[in-house]
């Protein structure tokens, strides 16, 4: 049965073809780019609209009254219609949408072969006068890119009020390019705040978009305005919320500035200046010192020469020199260099502790050995220390005078006939 029904199903579009082909003389290249591509077809209330030529009139609406009219998109063709985006634009082709308003929440973006979609358009004339509009359809039908209709209205009556609107931070009033400091936040930190729009008007406040209009100063995305359900409209005394947050990327001052496109006659555009501050983010830093010197990770401390049965010890300190808690640990070494174990140590910053290390060599020769301490510093885990020293098999006293100079002498300086004057001598 169900063959039956294909065979017949193709036997009228053959029969169809044919028939169009004799009336029109289409040949039969044409014939085949028609069934290979969509075709876009438009409709106001179930009556096709001829792009360029069908108008669309709204007639005549009391002001801040609104006229809705629904446009429906068919694809009357044999491949998928894609929708890529309809506007609205001023006869000059300038965007224009604060009187008439489009709605696109419904809309498909893809159609297949005799589906259908819906949009609507909203006329809300805010003047008494004639307003003309050009409505802009842009599909992949190749022949009606884009597909165009031409909308018109009057706005009638006389006005009995305007919208006013204000916008507030809490319960602070921000005026027109006021400034809003987001603060300092650490890279890759979040800051969020919650502006409310008012109608403190006498008629309802068409507001049309919420957008960043100036980020010369702002780094990638760092800033973004969080704002759903615009466009949308407020009678008088209701509120609408929206957010803007900032999450820097660099460690510098960024701004913006925030516009709300709405149909108050004297603030069309009201804008808001917002900046914030990038800061870095806190970090351990380790170093290690011997006395007063530092030493960095790779470097060497040699212990010199040491007679085998003797041993020495060097002090080192660990400084955590940076702005986050410092972790650690330091494994243990065992051997001619000895260095017992430091395990989950945590240094706040400005914070330090001292480890020991002992040379004693059992036999003659250069030792070298290395220290390891692992942390979470960002770029010097683990650090590293090599130690050297010398075994010597028959070490030779070496006697010196601390007090005394280089040369082996001392100067008591200038000292009166009959005085006296004493010092002591330390032999080591």
């Amino acid at each position: 049965m169900q063959n039956k029904i294909l065979s017949l199903i193709i036997l009228l579009v053959m029969l169809s073809i044919s028939i169009l082909m004799l009336n029109s003389c289409i040949s039969r290249q044409s014939i085949f780019d028609l069934a290979n591509k969509p075709y876009i077809a438009v409709f106001n209330n179930s009556k096709e609209i001829i792009s360029g030529k069908s108008v669309v009139s709204y007639g005549s609406i009391n002001l801040y009254k609104e006229g809705k009219e629904v446009f429906t998109i068919k694809n009357n063709g044999f491949q998928n219609l894609h929708i890529s985006g309809i506007s609205i634009t001023s006869p000059n082709n300038v965007l224009v949408s604060t009187q008439f308003i489009l709605d696109t929440s419904s809309l498909k973006s893809v159609l297949n072969p005799g589906e259908s979609t819906d949009f609507y358009v909203t006329f809300r004339p805010t003047s008494i006068n004639d307003t003309s509009a050009i409505l802009n359809i842009y599909s992949d039908d190749e022949s009606e890119n884009p597909y165009t209709i031409p909308i018109t209205g009057t706005g009638i009556g006389s006005i009995i009020g305007t919208p006013n609107i204000k916008v507030f931070l809490g319960g602070y009033q921000i005026q027109n390019y006021d400034n809003i400091n987001m603060g300092s936040r650490q890279i890759n930190q979040y800051e969020q705040k919650q502006f409310t729009i008012t109608n403190n008007g006498s008629t309802s406040l068409f507001i049309d978009d919420i957008y960043i209009s100036d980020d010369t100063l702002m780094n990638d995305d760092d800033f973004q305005v969080i704002a759903h359900e615009v466009p949308l409209i407020l009678d008088p005394d209701e509120q609408y919320n929206f957010s803007v947050i900032f999450h820097p990327s660099v460690d510098n001052n960024e701004s913006i500035t925030i516009t709300i496109e709405n149909d108050d006659p004297d603030e069309d555009n009201f804008n808001i200046d917002v900046t914030g501050q990038g800061i870095p983010n806190p970090v351990p830093d380790i170093a290690i010192y011997s006395g007063e010197s530092e030493i960095i990770s790779g470097g060497t401390y040699d212990f010199g020469v040491i007679g085998i049965g003797s041993s020495s010890q060097a002090t080192f300190t660990i400084k955590n020199e940076g702005t986050a808690q410092l972790n650690l640990n330091l494994n243990p070494v065992n051997g001619d260099f000895v260095v017992n174990s430091l395990n989950n140590i945590s240094l706040n910053p400005g914070e330090e502790i001292n480890f020991n290390v002992q040379f004693a060599p059992s036999t003659e020769g250069i030792k070298n050995d290395t220290i390891s301490i692992d942390s979470n510093d960002p770029d010097e885990n683990p650090f590293i220390i090599n130690v050297t020293g010398t075994g010597d098999p028959n070490p030779q006293p070496n006697i010196s005078v601390q007090e005394a100079s280089n040369n082996g002498s001392f100067d008591f300086g200038s000292v009166l006939i009959g005085d006296t004057k004493t010092k002591n001598f330390t032999i080591i």
